[in-house]
């Protein structure tokens, strides 16, 4: 060698690794020449052995492809009966219990069926095509090994319903849908126009008379025992009056049990009703939407039971408190005792 730079490099060579390999064995070295030839050999033998694996990974894959399009024979797909179930084994005494037990059981849901142009039992074998032949799910289109595998699958993932979302549905074929609606799905113009009353009102396609907010009637709020004076329409301002005794201003004729509303001491009932709102407005908004579906009178009872727990717990620390306080204490503590020896103070 001429210097350690071809040393390195000729320790990097295949013909100075092979001449390792045969001395560990116990062979030979080879020569250069001898070496070269072994080389070109091996090289032809590897490019034949990556020649026969590209072969027959092609003829796996091509056989791969064949079975993914391999589907059974016509005369091996069971026979359609319109008495059992697309998705187990149940048979029923007719189609329309069939049908309920898919429907009920298997969450079988099938969209407007007041649009499709054939009758149930003839969409039900083409179900029946496409799960026992195609082994194709019925929702999501994709394909299985075998029909217990797709039912096992529409089973799991709920997919018992047709998909026809899609342009490229094939059950678009058993549909046909109003000619009103657009292709959008949107309702034609004809079914949106209203019909103008009066300028405030419209009437709608159903019959319905909608008017604006701003000219709804003032609701009218009725009090138990207020009798109206007779006659006096509806329209005239009067006062409203309570049973308790004779009204404060002469002249009308007003029945001698009637006193004006505003003069009138509050009723049993009233006050009830003050003494809820104000629990109701001590609370929080989260505590009275909690409340709001009781009726008003566990609502009073839950709020009563609540503010005497209250007072009891506030009655209660107001007492520890105070015997806290008179310990050590001369002037609170009738018999005073020192409880350190010494002198007491004072």
């Amino acid at each position: 060698m001429e210097s350690a730079g071809h040393l390195r490099a000729h320790a990097r060579t295949d013909w100075h690794l092979q001449n390792l390999k045969r001395k560990i064995s116990g062979l030979e070295p080879l020569d250069a020449e001898s070496a070269a030839t072994q080389a070109e050999l091996d090289a032809g033998s590897e490019s034949e052995q990556s020649d026969n694996e590209g072969s027959r990974s092609s003829d796996v894959s091509s056989t791969t492809s064949s079975s993914t399009e391999y589907y059974l024979p016509l005369e091996d797909v069971p026979e359609f009966n319109p008495t059992k179930c697309l998705f187990c084994s149940n048979t029923t005494g007719s189609f329309e219990d069939n049908w309920s037990h898919m429907q009920k059981t298997h969450g079988l849901l099938i969209p407007d069926t007041d649009n499709l142009t054939a009758n149930l039992e003839t969409l039900a074998e083409h179900l029946h095509m496409l799960i026992f032949w195609y082994h194709e799910c019925l929702s999501c289109r994709t394909r299985w090994g075998s029909a217990g595998a797709v039912q096992h699958h529409m089973l799991a993932k709920g997919h018992c319903r047709l998909e026809i979302a899609s342009s490229d549905s094939e059950f678009s074929d058993f549909y046909e849908f109003d000619s009103a609606k657009s292709e959008d799905g949107d309702v034609g113009e004809q079914a949106l126009q209203l019909q103008d009353l009066d300028g405030t009102s419209a009437r709608l396609p159903s019959g319905k008379i909608v008017t604006h907010r701003s000219f709804a009637p003032a609701r009218r709020h009725s009090f138990s025992g207020v009798a109206r004076a007779p006659g006096v329409s509806k329209e005239a301002p009067q006062a409203e009056f309570r049973p308790g005794s004779a009204p404060k201003h002469g002249g009308t004729d007003f029945s001698p049990g009637m006193v004006p509303f505003e003069d009138a001491p509050l009723t049993r009932r009233e006050k009830r009703g003050d003494t809820l709102g104000n629990l109701l407005s001590s609370l929080r908004i989260t505590d009275r939407e909690a409340l709001a579906h009781l009726p008003p009178s566990e609502q009073r009872a839950i709020l009563i039971t609540q503010r005497e727990q209250e007072d009891k717990a506030r009655r209660m620390e107001q007492r520890y408190r105070g015997r806290l306080e008179t310990l050590n204490n001369k002037t609170l503590m009738k018999h005073f005792t020192n409880d350190v020896p010494g002198r007491a103070n004072g």
